[in-house]
């Protein structure tokens, strides 16, 4: 898909006119599924495996719930997480700001995680040794760090896939769609700055990519 064009056709395009033919089409022809693309799993087996420690029972949202589902393909930055018990941290980072955005209600603030991979085989033997030696193993292991930001899960919508023998939420396409629409208008009610800009085109030219995805 080629994106070198987006950017003069945003003008044209009205987000939320989008949405409202979008939702009006699921009351006519009845809900859309949007399934976890395979190829995409494959692409972030990594942060995969680190949610799947961290973050065990929580549900996976924003850019990498919707590069899972194959509506975007942009790099992602850090890992937005919808999570129940907020308290679950002592202290969250960076608390009243939002990549750029006006601050969301809901969010609580971003962690560093540290991670290191563990590795597995279908030989029992070997899987073993892995075991008996796993602590001298994760000291020549290389580390991965992941920025996550965390949110407070209030009833979100979501579905679940499986991946690696492991079952993952992932949030509603259409919830997703709907918290970018609200991040804009935020942005459009108050004074902009160029950073505030650049995130209220990050989200109107994802908006753009979802829809054009979907075929509204």
């Amino acid at each position: 898909m080629v994106y070198s064009s987006i950017t003069d056709r945003i003008p044209e395009f009205n987000a939320k006119s989008a949405l409202r033919d979008f939702k009006i089409k699921l009351i006519t022809e009845g809900d859309i599924e949007f399934p976890v693309l395979p190829n995409m799993l494959d692409k972030y087996s990594k942060e995969l495996q680190f949610l799947s420690t961290i973050c065990t029972n929580d549900i996976i949202t924003g850019s990498l719930a919707l590069n899972l589902y194959g509506l975007i393909y942009r790099d992602i930055h850090d890992i937005d997480i919808l999570i129940k018990d907020k308290n679950r941290y002592d202290h969250y980072f960076d608390k009243n700001s939002y990549s750029n955005d006006v601050a969301t209600t809901n969010r609580l603030g971003f962690k560093e995680h540290s991670y290191t991979r563990k590795f597995k085989s279908n030989n029992i033997i070997l899987n073993t040794l892995l075991f008996v030696f796993r602590d001298t193993i994760e000291l020549f292991t290389k580390k991965d760090y992941y920025q996550v930001d965390y949110f407070v899960d209030t009833d979100s919508r979501y579905n679940t896939f499986e991946y690696d023998g492991r079952t993952f939420k992932i949030h509603n396409v259409l919830d997703i769609i709907e918290q970018k629409l609200l991040l804009m208008k935020n942005i459009e009610d108050v004074e902009l700055f160029i950073s505030s800009f650049s995130s209220q085109l990050k989200h109107k030219e994802d908006l753009f990519v979802i829809f054009k995805n979907i075929n509204w």
